[in-house]
């Protein structure tokens, strides 16, 4: 099981920059 606090920091990333900061 990989770490799931990766994941979910480069998916609040994605939605950051998607949202435009």
């Amino acid at each position: 099981m990989f770490n799931q606090r990766h994941f979910w920091l480069g998916f609040c990333l994605h939605n950051w920059m998607l949202g435009g900061g």
